[in-house]
């Protein structure tokens, strides 16, 4: 129940939001348009507050989704004094909400505390700075740094300097535990300690990841201590396409060989009186170990040698394990457990928590109903686990028994890519996330999209073609064929072109074939040693250049002007099989329909999103798949063109051409 004066707090709140939006003269002498689904989207979240609903909301690009949910927001933290959590899914947004924030705190004149919380690892230990620079080799050699990161600030960005990834590794923050650090001689000065502790009391406004977000729930879910205040009742999640794999993560638990058997014999030594049965049993627990991984090894060796053979990439290997190996591993390991706490009742000590971590592995490990087990990295696999339930957790963490929790809050999910489907009934259009989220639509809002404010009718076209192979039939075929039509198309804008690939696989058989060409313009593949920031730079610096990449590539970039006019959608992006996928499908009625359309869609519409990115920018777009062709029958067309923002479309270059240059 709310009391009259939290009533009459909401009321203000909601004749504050509506004045700015649609009565502040102030707008356009500031550079601010009037956008009419921002506006939209502003009061809806007041709504939400006010009936304390959750509300999810897709937002195309253009819209301005960070004024329409910060200026509410900003408001009822005023107003109300309570904390409220912005949790995205990239540090590119969390920066560039801090900037939003502080421009909106000028224009309304509140100035809450604001606390961008990034994650530990961007953080500088000044103890174990220290330590590494006490060594005089390591001065010597990079001395200029240590002169300019000794000067102070606390992450890679305050300093101007050139700091390689794996010396940076050496000093930056690995473990964060309190217990220990507040004992630190650098605890005053110790960015990320401080940060911590804030995060606990401040009654303002905090800007962290989904993987922070997901870790407090989790911690007041289990009844201890969370990162964030208790107080916390209003939570943003933005990028909420993401908040399934975050939370996956979250629950995802690895082991390699040398953790398990270090563990073991750690555990093991550890015993002062060792049984009889153990003693006997102890070598051939490590050679049941050493089996394990020679199956994995080979399960491995042949699943990368089948995804060459169809050219795809392999980085999530299914791993199946006779059930009588594990038991037995588990058996003994526990019986290590068993020995060793009785061995510690008598000595004083602590319980091996390592120990207990294992047996907890190899139980889920156990469980094929319950728990998706893969394996990655081909040398040295490593194991991991995580429950097949994911969206009960995300159901729990967010709408679950608010007992459990402690407070009660309620949570904003908004994105440019949440629904999957073109529909009037909301609960399709949001099916893919209701389905992944078990969001409550019965006590919840779900807002009619709001569509980007581009004039993509006149700035955008979009061509497909019918006159090559499937790659689905002859990835080979469809490879020889698409290069020539990859260059008349590149050929039309002089480069300017970003190319966004499936796999890597594609990306540098299709590199080799376009550099053999001998083209007029830069090629700029995605590689191991440049960071995603010095190819984006060094596209931006060369306006003719290409630049092809995969994975980050498809989303949270921003590249607005000439540099990024021409975008090729190499392949339809239907997920690769891998475990997780494999799983969701086995769970499903119609796999197609349900699950690898839904994924294909929402990852197409983050592509297509790279190339209109402001009201000026002009383009054309590429999908290299006759499955949209008009002679293919595929059942998942028609829902594709209507999900994409560009509806002007041709399948002649001629057409596309006469487009190009009259933009």
């Amino acid at each position: 129940m709310q009391s009259k004066l939290e009533a009459k707090y909401l009321r203000e709140i909601g004749e504050k939001v509506y004045s700015f939006f649609f009565e502040n003269p102030e707008m356009e002498n500031n550079n601010l348009e009037f956008r009419e689904g921002q506006s939209e989207m502003a009061c809806e979240i007041v709504d939400a507050i006010s009936q304390k609903k959750n509300l999810v909301v897709e937002a195309g690009v253009g819209i301005g989704k960070s004024f329409a949910y910060l200026v509410p927001l900003i408001y009822y933290n005023y107003y109300l004094q309570k904390p409220v959590v912005i949790a995205t899914s990239t540090i590119t947004l969390q920066e560039q909400l801090q900037g939003d924030i502080r421009y909106i705190m000028e224009k309304l004149q509140i100035f809450p505390e604001v606390l961008l919380a990034k994650g530990m690892t961007n953080f500088i230990c000044r103890y174990h700075f220290k330590r590494f620079f006490d060594d005089r080799a390591n001065l010597k050699q990079y001395e200029k740094i240590y002169e300019c990161i000794n000067q102070g600030g606390k992450e890679p960005s305050d300093w101007n300097i050139e700091l390689p990834l794996d010396l940076w590794q050496k000093f930056r923050i690995k473990n964060y535990n309190y217990r220990e650090c507040k004992y630190c001689e650098y605890r005053d000065v110790c960015h990320y300690h401080n940060l911590r502790l804030n995060l606990k009391k401040t009654k303002g406004i905090i800007i962290c990841n989904q993987d922070m977000l997901t870790t407090d729930l989790r911690l007041k879910r289990e009844m201890k201590d969370g990162l964030f205040t208790e107080e916390l009742s209003l939570i943003v999640v933005d990028e909420a396409h993401n908040l399934e794999d975050k939370v996956r993560s979250s629950y995802t638990d690895m082991l390699t060989r040398k953790q398990l058997v270090n563990t073991l014999k750690r555990c093991y030594l550890s015993i002062k009186k060792i049984p009889p049965n153990l003693a006997k049993n102890i070598d051939g627990v490590f050679r049941d170990i050493d089996k394990i991984f020679r199956i994995i090894d080979k399960q491995i060796k042949y699943q990368i040698q089948q995804a060459q053979k169809q050219h795809q990439d392999a980085d999530r290997f299914k791993i199946n394990i006779p059930i009588d190996l594990l038991q037995n591993v588990y058996k003994i390991a526990e019986a290590i457990m068993i020995a060793h706490a009785v061995s510690i009742r008598k000595t004083g000590g602590k319980i091996n928590s390592d120990m207990e971590i294992i047996l907890d592995f190899f139980k889920a490990w156990q469980d094929e109903k319950n728990y998706i087990v893969w394996a990655e990295e081909a040398k040295n696999p490593i194991i991991y686990l995580c429950p097949t339930n994911v969206n009960e957790k995300i159901n729990e963490l967010f709408f679950g028994d608010r007992v459990k929790l402690r407070k009660s809050f309620h949570t904003i999910f908004t994105s440019a890519t949440l629904t999957n489907l073109a529909s009037e009934d909301l609960t399709k259009a949001y099916s893919y996330f209701i389905q992944n989220t078990m969001f409550p639509i019965n006590d919840s809002i779900l807002s009619e999209v709001k569509y980007s404010p581009f004039a993509y009718d006149k700035h955008a076209k979009l061509f497909y073609t019918d006159d090559i192979t499937s790659p689905s039939k002859d990835r080979g075929k469809f490879i020889d064929e698409s290069i020539d039509l990859v260059k008349k198309i590149l050929d039309i804008s002089q480069g300017k072109a970003l190319i966004l690939f499936t796999s890597k696989a594609d990306m540098n058989a299709v590199y080799t074939r376009l550099k053999a060409l001998n083209l007029n313009y830069t090629l700029i593949k995605q590689n191991e040693i440049s960071s995603q920031q010095q190819l984006i730079h060094k596209f931006k610096q060369d306006v003719n250049s290409v630049l092809l990449g995969t994975g980050v590539f498809w989303e949270g970039i921003s590249i607005e002007g000439i540099a990024l006019s021409n975008l090729i959608i190499y392949k339809l992006p239907f997920p690769l099989p891998e475990p997780i996928i494999n799983e969701k499908c086995k769970r499903s009625k119609n796999p197609l329909e349900e699950v690898l359309v839904p994924e294909m869609i929402i990852k197409l519409k983050q592509g297509v999103g790279r190339l209109i990115r402001n009201k000026t920018d002009k383009g054309i777009v590429s999908i290299i798949d006759s499955r949209l062709g008009d002679k293919s029958k595929a059942s998942y067309k028609e829902k594709v063109w209507q999900a994409l923002p560009i509806k002007q479309r041709t399948n002649s270059l001629k057409e596309l051409q006469s487009f190009y240059d009259n933009l």
